[in-house]
């Protein structure tokens, strides 16, 4: 979703006078530094598919009310407006075409926001960076998302083993997941060695993790990628074993 993004051509809107220059072709935009405001203007551009809003930090659950109301809404990302709630999910709900979410450094997100996200059977993409208040209830509700691809979670939240042996157990799609600054062990590598759809993994600053779990990677025969970062119990010979065992994974270490 990120991809077709980058591809379309995309509006710059800084101030209500540009918004005022966008015609009814216009299905992509990005917004820099504006606020609700401008986003009250903005949703009678009802052929909208794509909206960054990264780093408009004067939005708040009340602009995203104001988005809603634009149907056609296919990907948002709105990283680093930490003024938005849980309650601004519930707006995003009502986007029922979403498939693609950044959430990266919301920090007022908590678990009942991903209950909202819970109701877009269509979202495939969540990026979650920084929102430590999701814990495992959290995964469970976004586990059951039937096209979900890429999760990418939060660090320093209370995700265990078990968040991610129910992530695997209902999540039979998942493609690219993000692990970093969690308290989880080697037994939720041994039960991603099940996820057979994996493709891609990133492994940061997760200090329990060690070459047994690693190696249990090696039954997930369609690995491409995988970056362990920061995983002192992690050492080379184990992740030379890897290499062997996967040749055609490409292993990042730093």
């Amino acid at each position: 979703m990120e991809n077709n993004f980058k591809l379309n051509k995309i509006e710059s809107i800084t101030s209500i006078k540009e918004l005022n220059r966008l015609n009814s072709s216009t299905f992509s935009v990005k917004g820099d530094g504006i606020g609700n405001t401008e986003l009250a203007i903005l949703n009678q551009y009802k052929q909208l598919k794509y909206i960054d809003l990264t780093g408009c930090e004067k939005i708040t659950d009340k602009g995203l009310k104001y988005l809603s109301q634009i149907k056609s809404i296919k990907n948002i990302n709105l990283s680093f407006c930490n003024k938005i709630s849980d309650q601004g999910l519930v707006y995003i709900s009502e986007l029922k075409k979403l498939e693609y979410i950044n959430l990266n450094w919301c920090y007022n997100i908590t678990d009942q926001g991903m209950v909202e996200l819970a109701k877009l059977s269509r979202l495939e993409e969540i990026y979650l960076w920084s929102c430590e208040k999701i814990t495992e209830q959290g995964i469970i509700f976004l586990s059951k998302l039937p096209n979900l691809r890429i999760l990418e979670l939060p660090e320093f939240a209370n995700i265990t083993d078990n968040s991610i042996k129910i992530l695997v157990k209902n999540s039979y799609r998942i493609q690219r997941l993000r692990l970093a600054n969690l308290d989880i062990s080697d037994e939720s590598l041994i039960q991603l060695s099940n996820c057979t759809s994996l493709r891609e993994l990133i492994i940061s600053y997760c200090p329990l993790i060690t070459d047994m779990g690693l190696l249990k990677l090696a039954h997930i025969a369609g690995l491409k990628y995988l970056e362990i970062k920061q995983c002192r119990k992690i050492t080379p010979s184990g992740i030379k074993q890897l290499q062997i065992m996967l040749p055609l994974c490409q292993i990042i270490i730093s």
